[in-house]
Order: C-alpha cells, then structure tokens, then sequence
C-alpha cells in the first residue's frame, strides 16, 4: 500500500507531465530530480518560499507524446492511444467534452476489448463523473 506522501509524489508526477511546469513542495523536487521514469528535462528554480520549487519539465526528443508518458508513469504495459470513436462521442454528448489527452484504451485488464483508463486529474474526474462516483 502506498503512503500518503507517495501518492501525493504521484499526483505531482502526473499534473507535471500535463501543465508541464507546476510549484511543488522541496521534498518532492527533490524525488522528482532522480526519477527515471520522467525521461526528459527538469528544471527547477527556487521561489520565493524556502520550502517550495518550481518544476518545469521539457519532454526529451524520444518521449514521442505527454499521453504516452503518462500511461507509461501509470504502469500500464499493453494500452493504446487511438481511442474508440464511438466512446469518444459519447463522452462529449454527456458533456465532457474533447477526452483525447485525458485517456487511453487499455488492454491490462484482461478484457480482450480494452477499456478507458484515466491518465490525467481530469480523466480521473471525468471518469468519476461518469461512473457516478463524483
């Protein structure tokens, strides 16, 4: 089971990847500097509160898309960034809007059809919405 501080550091992780530059708490800059999985440029720089940084990060030129950096930090092995157009439509008809860049189409499951796997705070909240859960 994670603890609340690593959730937390994944939290950031993944807002990171999708603003590109965020202000994080100097505990977890310092993390983030020798994380592997972010595989690109980071650049930090100290604002004016001692216990916070700002993190700016600048995919590498392999990183082929934010989206798969994303699902790849979530640990997922066998997904697919096309996603169903029919899913699509029907996520904007129940007023989520455009969810490209928010999901994937995930095979881990076991489910030889796929499913959509959140890869963003708000996939996660869409998905919630959706699922009525939020």
């Amino acid at each position: 089971m994670k603890t609340v501080d690593e959730e937390r550091l994944r939290q950031m992780k993944l807002l990171l990847l999708e603003k590109g530059t965020i202000i994080m708490p100097e505990w977890a800059a310092t993390a983030l500097r020798d994380d592997a999985a972010l595989k690109g440029e980071l650049t930090f720089i100290r604002t004016g509160s001692h216990s916070m940084v700002q993190v700016m990060w600048e995919p590498g030129a392999w990183v082929r898309s934010t989206v798969e950096a994303c699902a790849e930090r979530e640990g997922l092995r066998s997904y697919d960034t096309a996603l169903p157009q029919a899913w699509v439509d029907n996520m904007a008809s129940r007023g989520f809007g455009d969810v490209r860049g928010h999901f994937v189409w995930s095979y881990d499951s076991g489910n030889i059809f796929g499913c959509p796997y959140p890869i963003t705070l708000d996939g996660r909240r869409m998905a919630g919405m959706a699922a009525g859960t939020i």
